[in-house]
């Protein structure tokens, strides 16, 4: 497990650049987890339309209220959009909220005894949701 979340964030962030060039497309996803589409995260920003953070994968309405979706692309995308508006609006606090989430994903995720069912992991979804609150608190 990480000590501490870095100060910076530590993600593989891939930038797409799509037909118009003032649309970017961005994903991110876990080192560990490549091709894992409940955990990849996504990002769309324009200059002149709106911005967009959402899960990869959709809102998986089959699984709804079973407690064994796995939040992790959701979250990874709210990282995502914490870290746009730290960049868009010069904010530190923004940059920092958005490293310790990818922080926490990532060593939440390193865990095999803390990941959801659908990565071979025992948890559901509010006791990975627990785990990741946890690891935010940590000094």
């Amino acid at each position: 497990m990480i000590a501490k979340p870095p100060a910076a964030l530590t993600s593989s962030e891939s930038l797409i650049s799509v037909p118009r060039p003032a649309i970017l497309v961005a994903m991110v996803t876990i080192p560990a987890f490549p091709a894992s589409v409940t955990i990849s995260a996504s990002f769309l920003w324009s200059l002149a339309l709106s911005t967009l953070a959402q899960a990869q994968h959709g809102s998986a309405p089959d699984i709804a209220g079973q407690g064994i979706a796995n939040p992790s692309s959701l979250i990874g995308s709210t990282a995502m959009l914490f870290h746009w508006l730290g960049q868009k609006h010069n904010c530190p606090k923004f940059q920092t909220a958005a490293a310790q989430i990818d922080w926490a994903l990532e060593s939440v995720l390193s865990d095999p005894a803390k990941r959801t069912r659908d990565l071979g992991g025992p948890l559901g979804t509010e006791a990975f949701t627990d785990a990741l609150i946890t690891a935010l608190g940590h000094d």
